[in-house]
């Protein structure tokens, strides 16, 4: 009884073909839009890294996500102890809540690392203006479809770094709009977030073009515009 299906991105597409069995002809791609006026208002970046405790040579890093375990708040751990030890700069952010929560505490706490250099904010409703105050924003998960805070960052003018995993490729050209990696995996985003605190040049082109390529095309104008196309097609 279907008319249409509505696919997040052309990656999604072919897997509901392959492993649904969905008829191609009646599959559309339509991708998560955010609303781009929130960050328009967000507090200018000096307010957003007082509100952060930072100081002006730190570097903010920050994985925002749902506490959930695919999404491995573990590998964020994991690489930010591996890479607070060889280098003072650099400060860790959790920010999210969900039902993985205690193992997230505990994970923080195995590590070692300090209040200070690893923070966990919990859930939060000012993720623009948070945003404003980051140099990197990431995902390690084992699997994404297509990432609103990976939109949400690039809408902030935050350098991304994200799993080449599901859609995400899309809208995350590795060195274009920001850094791919393999899912859940530690050294890859160590070294990502390393090269990014080291070449504040390479976070500023990355983080410029995606906020271009966010505001032509992934606002919730144009999704709805595509809906309301899709709606009187049929």
């Amino acid at each position: 009884l279907v008319s249409v299906y509505v696919a997040l991105g052309e990656a999604q597409r072919r897997a509901l073909i392959r492993h649904e069995h969905l008829p191609a002809g009646r599959i559309i791609v339509i991708p998560n839009a955010i609303d781009l006026e929130r960050f328009a208002r967000a507090v200018p970046r000096d307010e957003a890294r007082r509100r952060l405790s930072l100081t002006g040579d730190q570097i903010a890093v920050a994985i925002i996500a749902n506490l959930r375990r695919e999404k491995r708040h573990d590998v964020f751990i994991e690489a930010a102890r591996r890479l607070a030890a060889e280098n003072a700069r650099l400060r860790f952010f959790i920010i999210g809540d969900g039902p993985h929560r205690e193992a997230v505490r505990a994970a923080a706490s195995a590590s070692g690392l300090s209040a200070e250099s690893l923070h966990l904010l919990g859930v939060r409703d000012d993720v623009p203006d948070l945003l404003a105050g980051l140099d990197v924003c990431c995902l390690c998960s084992d699997q994404e479809c297509f990432s609103v805070v990976m939109l949400e960052a690039a809408a902030a003018g935050c350098a991304f770094i994200g799993p080449d995993s599901g859609c995400l490729p899309e809208f995350l050209g590795h060195r274009q709009t920001g850094l791919l990696i393999r899912p859940a995996d530690v050294a890859g985003l160590a070294d990502a977030i390393r090269e990014l605190a080291a070449d504040a040049s390479l976070r500023n082109r990355l983080a410029e073009a995606a906020r271009a390529k966010v505001v032509a095309s992934y606002s919730l104008e144009a999704m709805a515009g595509a809906f309301a196309a899709l709606f009187h097609s049929v």
